[in-house]
């Protein structure tokens, strides 16, 4: 497919050799032919710039450009961003360690110049080897935002995915300077709501891209740290007044505070490590709250107490470190019911908290994090050969 609308695919990487071929490839076998693809290079020093030159060489649609000065991973992006083209009507970011499959852009394109009102597209993607994403009413094809956002602070999970799931409107990204947040835990969760709170939201009931999650990541090392808690704690203090009504609110905070701070009573108890402490209050920061030392004290003592009224049941809990027992990685996972209902919990995704992009992330100069209503089965066309 020829002409149409156009599109800026972009693709910020650093040190991704392993993958890199693989991204580029699944670009330039779209079936839509309107799009201009950016290779945006942080510094990299692993062969990527080679790789990267190399397909430049013999495709003029990409555009490769190299930055010696390497910046973390938000402004790294925020950098590619700005130089997509001024005449595009669509921006589709591909990570550097994911692909597309050959319908993505043609798929989104087709359902974006039908509903001019959306603010951005999605689609199922997989996630490793399963299918994620979705909406309620996967049928539909646009929803409105506001809604959306509300149902799922409501029912938790945030089934957007990587930045790599999503299409944007090039207007609406040109109005966001920064378009990512720097700073932020899931800049690229935020990003969602924000749009969302005033467009409506595109969805394409078909898989259309791929998330990896065998490749080493700082998420894979925080994990222990139940970071989905975190996430979804940032998330409701955040953006439930943007959504919910005052009551809703009030009740999705009370919820969530009371797990968090219940599983950071444990953590106290536990005598978690260093890095956990600094991960958590990193987080915490992003949202205005010092470290809360009191109300980690006053979450400990209720925890002892309970431990006094119930100590077998405690004990499993908590798993204290002086009876024998090291803490699982998902020892405290919250409470399915009332924190982590309806959703592979991201993102972040968009995904993982969501998500996505933030300060725990896949971007190798620094961390960053990055899931769905569906976790069926895989599906679509075979991936394209690295």
């Amino acid at each position: 497919m020829s002409g149409g609308s156009l599109v800026s695919v972009v693709t910020p990487f650093h040190n991704t050799a392993d993958y890199l071929e693989q991204c580029i490839r699944s670009v330039l076998a779209q079936s839509y032919g309107n799009f201009e693809y950016l290779l945006c290079d942080n510094a990299s020093s692993d062969g990527s710039s080679e790789l990267a030159r190399s397909f430049a060489s013999r495709d003029p649609r990409i555009r490769y450009l190299r930055f010696d000065e390497l910046l973390p991973q938000l402004e790294n992006y925020n950098r590619a961003l700005e130089a997509m083209c001024v005449d595009a009507a669509y921006c589709k970011v591909v990570q550097a360690d994911d692909w597309l499959f050959p319908e993505c852009i043609a798929k989104m394109v087709t359902l974006a110049d039908r509903h001019p009102e959306a603010g951005l597209v999605t689609s199922y993607f997989l996630k490793g080897p399963s299918r994620a994403g979705g909406v309620d009413n996967p049928e539909i094809e646009i929803h409105a935002g506001r809604e959306f956002c509300r149902r799922k602070l409501l029912n938790s999970g945030f089934p957007i995915g990587s930045p790599t799931a999503v299409m944007y409107r090039a207007d609406l990204v040109r109005s966001r300077r920064p378009f990512y947040t720097v700073g932020r835990f899931h800049a690229d969760t935020e990003v969602v709501y924000e749009i969302l709170e005033h467009h409506s939201l595109g969805f394409v009931p078909e898989i259309l891209s791929f998330q990896r999650t065998d490749n080493p990541s700082i998420l894979t090392r925080t994990k222990p740290f139940n970071p989905l808690l975190l996430d979804r704690l940032l998330e409701i203090e955040m953006f439930v007044d943007r959504f919910l009504t005052a009551a809703e609110a009030r009740r999705a905070r009370a919820v969530v505070r009371r797990e968090y701070f219940a599983f950071m009573g444990r953590s106290v108890m536990q005598m978690r490590e260093r890095a956990f402490w600094d991960y958590h209050f990193r987080g915490l920061r992003t949202i205005g709250w010092p470290r809360p030392y009191l109300r980690l004290a006053g979450a400990a003592v209720w925890q002892a107490v309970e431990l006094l009224l119930s100590p077998l049941g405690t004990f499993r809990r908590v798993n204290l470190p002086w009876v024998g027992r090291r803490p699982r990685s998902d020892e405290s996972a919250p409470r399915q019911q009332e924190v982590c209902r309806g959703g592979d919990a991201g993102a972040g995704s968009h995904g993982d908290s969501a998500s996505g992009l933030g300060t725990t992330g896949r971007d190798r100069c620094r961390p960053r994090p990055a899931g769905g209503t569906d976790d069926g089965g895989a599906g679509g066309a075979g991936a394209p050969a690295a």
